[in-house]
């Protein structure tokens, strides 16, 4: 399932490094980071909920949320910050979400959310990304 959601990922945008960790390590994962790359990280998989369709296919969501992240300039302003969310959400979420909703077995849930400013010693700007990535399972 991992390798998929990579090869989703890098298929819509091979620019951004990837890494695949809890969230509680994030903090580690972005000080390693060389400052001008925009990586994602790929938090580590929680938990997929299993469902039966009308067809009596049977498929299996995986929870997946995807931190996107570009470093910035300190002390950059709220405008510049924006500028900057909504080129990942170009970069990364638009195309993803255009891929995953021509896919039979999404349910077209994708939620984008903003954390707040920085949370690390390097200065970024984050979009997390979160959806239900569907996969047949018989």
């Amino acid at each position: 399932m991992l390798q998929e959601i990579k090869d989703l990922i890098t298929s819509v945008n091979n620019s951004y490094v990837q890494t695949y960790e809890s969230k509680a390590m994030q903090n580690i994962v972005a000080d390693e980071q060389n400052h001008t790359n925009s990586y994602i990280l790929i938090e580590e998989f929680q938990g997929a909920k299993y469902s039966r369709t009308q067809s009596a296919i049977k498929i299996s969501n995986l929870k997946v949320f995807l931190y996107c992240y570009k470093f910035t300039q300190l002390h950059d302003t709220a405008e510049e910050r924006q500028a900057i969310r909504e080129q990942i959400i170009s970069d990364i979420a638009n195309p993803l979400f255009g891929i995953l909703i021509n896919c039979p077995l999404f349910n077209g849930t994708f939620n984008l959310t903003f954390p707040p400013v920085s949370e690390f010693d390097a200065n970024d700007v984050c979009v997390i990304i979160e959806f239900d990535y569907p996969i047949r399972i018989c």
